[in-house]
C-alpha cells in the first residue's frame, strides 16, 4: 500500500472508530455489541474508501440507511459496490460467520482499488516523465 493510501486509510479509519466507539454510545443509536469486528472491518472499509472515494462512504448504508434516501439505482450500485458488514457488524450484533462473505467482498474491493489506484498513479507518473 502506497503511504498516501495508508495515511487516507488511517483518516478515514478514524472517524470509523469515533462513529462505533463514541457516537453512537453517546446518541443511544443502534448497536450489536461485535466491537472487534468492526474495527477489523472499519478497517478494510477504510482502506477500499482510501482507495477509491468519499461516494463509496455514502452509498455502503454506514452514513445512513440504503433502503431510505438513494434513488433505486444508486441501491443498486450500493449494492454491487459497497459493503454492508459495517452495519451488519456494529449495529446489528452480527458475527464473523455471518458476515464472512462481506468482508470477503470487501476484502476484494479494497484490493481491487488499491491496485486500480496504483495502476493510475503509476501512468500519471510515467506520462510526466516522458514530458519534454
Amino acid at each position: 500500500m502506497a503511504p498516501a493510501t495508508a495515511g487516507f486509510s488511517t483518516l478515514a479509519w478514524c472517524p470509523t472508530l469515533f462513529w462505533i466507539g463514541f457516537v453512537f454510545w453517546f446518541h443511544d443509536l443502534p448497536r450489536g455489541g461485535n466491537l472487534s469486528a468492526a474495527i477489523v472491518a472499519g478497517a478494510l472499509y477504510s482502506a477500499a474508501i482510501a482507495a477509491t472515494s468519499v461516494p463509496l462512504l455514502f452509498l455502503s448504508g454506514f452514513a445512513f440507511p440504503t433502503e431510505e434516501s438513494p434513488p433505486s439505482p444508486l441501491r443498486w450500485l450500493a449494492n454491487a459496490l459497497a459493503i454492508q458488514a459495517m452495519p451488519k457488524l456494529n449495529q446489528m450484533g452480527a458475527t464473523w460467520r455471518e458476515t464472512a462473505p462481506d468482508i470477503g467482498w470487501l476484502a476484494q474491493l479494497t484490493v481491487a482499488h488499491i491496485g486500480l489506484a496504483w495502476s493510475l498513479a503509476a501512468r500519471r507518473v510515467r506520462a510526466a516523465a516522458y514530458r519534454p
